[in-house]
């Protein structure tokens, strides 16, 4: 009971007393920008399983869902985006080093050319993650694989916005 009787003689007492707030609504504090929502897929899913990522590009549903939260980005990207590598056809990707490599994802022209479609069609732009961990022997960044995305996609006339790097490697 001491213990407890010592304890409310401690605590001090305060008077509240009413304060007046003014909120002007004449203008905005900050304003959201339009592309604020977003929704992000792994670059795992376009490069695993090329006939599986065809029919979500194909797929009305997730085509519905980009566009009800348009205007917005499509972020590709991930940890996974460490690992993609961008190719003209499937074939390469099955060809040479890049089959025996289980650590590479294959991104190919035609999967790009249809996830840019998607993002026109649905009114988001197209956010690409891109792979900056091919390194060079002296540990210089290589940069020759994402150049050549880099080249198609300005060919293309295509406008995708880019972020290099995912964080700490």
């Amino acid at each position: 009971m001491l213990a407890i009787f010592l304890a409310i003689l401690v605590v001090p007492f305060y008077v509240v007393s009413p304060v007046q707030i003014d909120i002007e609504t004449d203008k905005p504090v900050f304003v959201i920008p339009r592309r604020y929502l977003s929704v992000a897929s792994s670059p795992k899913t376009p490069c695993a399983d090329h006939e599986d990522f065809q029919s979500i590009l194909d797929s009305e549903k997730f085509a519905s869902l980009l566009k009800g939260l348009s205007p917005a980005y499509w972020r590709v990207g991930g940890q996974e985006a460490q690992r993609v590598t961008f190719h003209a056809t499937q074939r390469e990707c099955e060809d040479g080093n890049f089959a025996n490599n289980r650590l590479s994802l294959c991104l190919t022209r035609d999967i790009w050319d249809k996830m840019y479609g998607l993002a026109v069609k649905t009114n988001t732009s197209l956010l690409y993650d891109l792979n900056d961990m091919e390194r060079l022997k002296d540990g210089s960044w290589n940069y020759s694989n994402v150049w050549q995305l880099l080249n198609y996609t300005v060919g293309q006339g295509y406008n995708v916005t880019w972020q290099l790097g995912n964080g700490r490697h």
